[in-house]
């Protein structure tokens, strides 16, 4: 789905390629479902491919089918490519170290180290999470049993305080 940081970026790019389309005229269209449920690759592509077809006179026509819509195909087999994870890969996106870099722009993240996996809470820590659960729990149900105190009353008494505020 398509965030509205992407659609800014890509509507100035493509305000770039055709001045005479206006950056909020394309948010504006990039705003519509028919472009925001796309992911953003297919989006940048067709939208560059629309800008530089001399026929295409507003960026609304996005929305029609023509060959912009090509650019998006794979142009080889589409058979799926996988890699496989190493340790010297981001912890959050997964992309190996060399392809972070602190000059891209689309980059919201610096590199970090995976987390180990399997490795779990040491006996310190689950000893303090268990002591810091009971303790939860005691004040929880201190808390239950003063709540309930408040709202169970003695007959006794609500009717003796009837009784002061009709002879009052």
């Amino acid at each position: 789905m398509l965030t509205k940081d992407e659609a800014q970026r890509i509507a100035l790019c493509v305000n770039a390629l055709r001045p005479d389309w206006s950056t909020n005229g394309l948010m504006s269209v990039l705003g519509d479902d028919r472009c925001r449920m796309r992911v953003s690759r297919d989006i940048t592509l067709a939208f560059v491919a629309l800008a530089l077809d001399p026929a295409s006179r507003k960026p609304g026509r996005i929305f029609e089918a023509g060959p912009w819509w090509d650019v998006t195909k794979p142009a080889g087999p589409t058979i799926a490519h996988y890699r496989t994870i190493t340790a010297a890969d981001c912890g959050i996106c997964y992309r190996p170290a060399e392809l972070h870099s602190k000059l891209s722009p689309f980059d919201d993240h610096e590199w970090e180290p995976q987390q180990a996996q399997g490795v779990g809470p040491t006996d310190e820590q689950r000893a303090a999470l268990e002591a810091a659960r009971i303790e939860a729990e005691k004040k929880l149900t201190a808390a239950r049993e003063a709540e309930v105190k408040r709202d169970v009353r003695d007959p006794a008494e609500v009717i003796s305080k009837h009784v002061q505020k009709e002879t009052a």
